[in-house]
C-alpha cells in the first residue's frame, strides 16, 4: 500500500471476490488483484461492503450505494436514501428481488432498478431497536438480530413468527451476527457468547398457567377457543391461525376449574371436562358440574348393538 494511504485505521470487512480481495475501511476501500492494490477513497465514510448475488455493493454515507462493474464502482440511482446510516444486510428473496436491512432506518426491497419499503409486522419496533444482523432460511423466513432486544423471525410476507430474548433463554439481547446452517437452524453471535436456536423445530413451548408451569394433560379446539387441561386447572385462549409475539394471546382460567384438569371430550356439540373433583360441562360462563362424584378421567361413547 502506498504511503499516502497508510492512515486508514480499522479494517471492518474483507470480501474475497472473483475480481480480487477487497478490504473495507472507513476512509478507503482497498482492492488487491494481480499483486497490486488499488485504493478507492470515500466521499464521506465507507460503512458497508457486501454481495448482491455475485456483485459487490459499497455504501458511502456521502453518496449512497455503488455496484462494482469489474473495473470501478458505479452509483446506483435512487440510493441516496442510504446516506444517513449503514446497511446491515442484503438478503436474496424468492422473487428475485433483494431485501436490504439498515441499522437506523427501515427495510427496503430492491428489484435491480428501484427501492421500495418492506414493512413487516412491528416495523416500528425494529427501527427503535436497530437491526445489527440478518439471515434468510430456505423456506423464505427472515431472521433479524437486533442491537438490544434479541432475535425476530418473520415469514416471507413480513408476519412476525417469533421473538426470542433473554426471557426465552438467550444469553444476551445484542445479536451481532447470524448464520443459518445446513439443517436450517440458527447460530447467533452475541455480544458475550454464542446461542444455537432450533429455528426449524415444529415445537413451541406453551405455559397456559403462566409461571406455575404445571403438567399439561389434554388440549382441545372447541368453537372459537382452544382449551388446555393442566395440573392447575382448565385454561382457554382465542383460537386463530397466527399469534403475534408482540401481541401475545392471554390465557384465562375457566371459572370453577381450579385443581387438576385431566381430560377434554366433545359430545353432541358440548365440551366436557374430566377433573379430579368430578366432571364439568364447559360453557361461556365457566364450568358447570354435571357429575357429583370425585375423580373423572375420560368420556367414551357407548355403542349399542
Amino acid at each position: 500500500i502506498g504511503p499516502e494511504y497508510n492512515n486508514f485505521e480499522d479494517v471492518w470487512n474483507i470480501i474475497v471476490h472473483d475480481s480480487g480481495v477487497f478490504f473495507l475501511t472507513n476512509k478507503y476501500l482497498f482492492h488487491y488483484h494481480n499483486e497490486t492494490i488499488t485504493a478507492y477513497q470515500s466521499q464521506s465514510r465507507f460503512v458497508f461492503l457486501g454481495l448482491l448475488g455475485d456483485q459487490l455493493i459499497l455504501q458511502d454515507t456521502g453518496l449512497g450505494l455503488s455496484l462494482f462493474n469489474g473495473q470501478e464502482f458505479e452509483y446506483v440511482p435512487g440510493s441516496d436514501r442510504f446516506q444517513d446510516g449503514p446497511l446491515t444486510g442484503i438478503l436474496p428473496l424468492a422473487s428475485g428481488k433483494w431485501l436490504i436491512t439498515t441499522l437506523y432506518n427501515d427495510l427496503y426491497i430492491f428489484d435491480g432498478e428501484a427501492f421500495s419499503y418492506w414493512i413487516p409486522e412491528a416495523s416500528g419496533f425494529l427501527k427503535n431497536n436497530r437491526i445489527y444482523s440478518a439471515a434468510i432460511f430456505e423456506d423464505g423466513r427472515i431472521a433479524l438480530g437486533t442491537a438490544q432486544s434479541g432475535l425476530l423471525i418473520y415469514s416471507s410476507e413480513g408476519k412476525l413468527l417469533y421473538h426470542l430474548n433473554r426471557d426465552e433463554g438467550l444469553l444476551n439481547n445484542i445479536i451481532l451476527s447470524l448464520l443459518v446452517d445446513k439443517d436450517q437452524h440458527l447460530w447467533l453471535g452475541l455480544d458475550n457468547g454464542i446461542n444455537y436456536v432450533l429455528a426449524s423445530s415444529p415445537f413451541t413451548q406453551l405455559f397456559p398457567d403462566g409461571k406455575a408451569q404445571g403438567a399439561g394433560y389434554d388440549v382441545q379446539v372447541f368453537g372459537d377457543s382452544i382449551y388446555f387441561a393442566t395440573a392447575n386447572g382448565l385454561f382457554s385462549a382465542h383460537w386463530k391461525s397466527h399469534y403475534s409475539p408482540f401481541k401475545p394471546e392471554k390465557f384465562h382460567q375457566v371459572v370453577g376449574t381450579k385443581g387438576q384438569a385431566w381430560g377434554l371430550d366433545t359430545f353432541n356439540n358440548d365440551l366436557l371436562l374430566s377433573h379430579h373433583s368430578g366432571s364439568f360441562l364447559i360453557g361461556a360462563a365457566g364450568a358447570q358440574k354435571n357429575y357429583p362424584e370425585w375423580g373423572v378421567w375420560l368420556f367414551l361413547s357407548l355403542i349399542h348393538i
